[in-house]
């Protein structure tokens, strides 16, 4: 009686209707100019930053939205 509410349990297969995806894509640009302590005028540093923030959305088969 347990293997067959275990095979039972484990056999469940769960459907989505839909995924929709949204979020925001974000770059910035960072110009440091003279970094070090010495006196040389051609010494710059550039950094580039990126940043992805998804927000997933599920539609169960049942009407339930997974957020």
């Amino acid at each position: 009686m347990k293997k067959v509410f275990l095979l039972i349990l484990c056999s469940a297969i769960s459907h989505a209707a839909g995924v929709d995806w949204s979020g925001t894509y974000r770059f910035e640009m960072i110009s440091v100019n003279h970094p070090s302590l010495e006196n040389s005028p051609s010494d710059n540093k550039n950094y580039g930053l990126h940043f992805l923030t998804l927000r997933p959305r599920i539609l169960a088969s049942d009407g339930i939205n997974i957020m």
